[in-house]
């Protein structure tokens, strides 16, 4: 979790390794020779002819997405001419042949993934790094991943998009309350994990939210995640909605996205230790919004959100050396979006807390 932005020396002072920086220039590309060559996890997709991988989605109207190391294709749907004619929309130019970088050149593919692991699967797509946003992504108005912890028989249960459930990570469980609104986490060892899906590396854009209780005040330069998706094996996430206090500027919460270039963070004064506080954070490619209780608090523009198959965490983070950060209190309503709530859309949530403080 590299915390940085505009919070970037009271980071470096609550801890060394913070101050790492990813250094990259454009999003990855991998260039295929055949169908066997593309592989999301256990499923095959199809090489097309511009030599990128693309996979199965029923939104797209081919009936196919690129995949991550498509370069400025990433996550965008197929043209329709591919499937129908083999071509790639009239452009005879292959785009894994070589892509612009920030630095004026061009890479010849296949190339290696930056940053801070010499692993190139680590990261595989960016939000903000493409050039352009495919605009045939259907606007859905439900989350992806939403746990209300409503259902006591199956309190981990997704109400989202994507369906399924969040499991407990390593083996410990929060505890959901009777009441069917939140689930307690013991600050020790409770953890959920929501497994990748593909749509949550979404190029149209990020929220995630939910309520959080802080039943106990962290040790200064302690870092408390709420809500996160790590990026690679070591300190840094997708993003991350987390917690840190310092004996000078007291508890401050944050939210960060991170890139193949960098971090960009916001900030802003905690709730009272036992109260309910609304949390939540939007990214559309650029800017980075963060917002309490309902309220815009902090707004920082920087170079998107890298992406890799790293689970969705509620109440821990996933760093270097394994599970930590734990939440000792309790979260409700969790809910991640591929898409940017208006601001009316962010008050709505945080307009009922879910439980009395």
């Amino acid at each position: 979790m590299v915390r940085s932005g505009s919070a970037s020396a009271f980071v470096r002072a609550a801890a060394a390794p913070l101050a790492m920086v990813l250094a990259g220039c454009g999003p990855s590309i991998f260039a295929c020779t055949e169908d066997s060559g593309c592989r999301d996890g256990a499923i095959v997709g199809a090489c097309e002819p511009d030599s990128l991988c693309s996979f199965p989605d029923p939104r797209c109207a081919s009936g196919r997405r690129y995949g991550a190391h498509a370069g400025d294709r990433s996550n965008a749907c197929v043209d329709p001419m591919v499937a129908s004619t083999g071509t790639f929309g009239g452009d005879s130019s292959s785009a894994a042949a070589s892509t612009s970088t920030d630095h004026g050149s061009s890479t010849a593919a296949p190339t290696s993934t930056p940053g801070p692991t010499s692993d190139p699967t680590d990261v595989t797509s960016t939000v903000g790094d493409t050039t352009s946003v495919p605009s045939d992504l259907p606007r859905d108005t439900e989350p992806l991943l939403w746990l209300d912890f409503a259902d006591l028989d199956a309190p981990f249960g997704n109400r989202g998009a994507l369906g399924g459930s969040a499991t407990c990570d390593p083996s410990t469980c929060p505890q959901p309350d009777v009441s069917g609104t939140f689930a307690a986490f013991d600050g020790v060892d409770d953890c959920l994990g929501f497994a990748h899906d593909r749509a949550l590396a979404s190029a149209d854009g990020l929220t995630a939210a939910l309520w959080v209780r802080r039943d106990v005040d962290p040790v200064d330069y302690t870092v408390t995640t709420a809500l996160g998706k790590p990026l690679g094996p070591t300190i840094y996430n997708s993003w991350a909605l987390y917690w840190v206090a310092t004996p000078d500027l007291g508890l401050r919460v944050f939210g960060a996205v991170n890139s193949q270039r960098g971090e960009t963070s916001t900030a802003a004064a905690f709730g009272e230790i036992g109260a309910w506080v609304h949390l939540a954070i939007t990214h559309d490619g650029a800017t980075l919004v963060l917002y309490v209780d309902g309220e815009l608090v902090d707004a920082q523009i920087g170079p998107g959100i890298g992406f890799d198959e790293s689970p969705v965490y509620v109440g821990c983070d996933d760093d270097s050396a394994g599970l930590d950060y734990h939440v000792a209190g309790a979260i409700a309503d969790v809910r991640v979006y591929d898409r940017v709530l208006a601001l009316e859309e962010i008050a709505a949530l945080a307009d009922v807390s879910p439980a009395p403080p």
